[in-house]
């Protein structure tokens, strides 16, 4: 995920991009907040909402200009500080 520093927030959505299912609500979605706390930048990840399915998986966070983190993503609330 490569994401320019500064200040603000998305969602994430997610499904499995063939079926109907996300009418019945098996979808999921995650908010990400990016803001600037004195000299750092901070990228927030709030756990994962819904009853899509997503398994472990590893993702990269890249803030622009700035270096990147690696990690597994499970779900679960994540503060990543550049």
């Amino acid at each position: 995920m490569r994401i320019w520093p500064g200040t603000g927030e998305w969602t994430l959505y997610e499904d499995d991009g063939h079926s109907f299912e996300y009418e019945q609500g098996v979808w999921a979605t995650t908010n990400y907040q990016v803001y600037l706390e004195g000299d750092k930048t901070i990228v927030e990840i709030a756990a994962r909402e819904g009853e899509f399915a997503i398994p472990s998986r590893e993702i990269t966070v890249e803030v622009v200009g700035i270096g990147e983190q690696r990690f597994t993503d499970d779900g679960t609330v994540r503060r990543l500080t550049f």
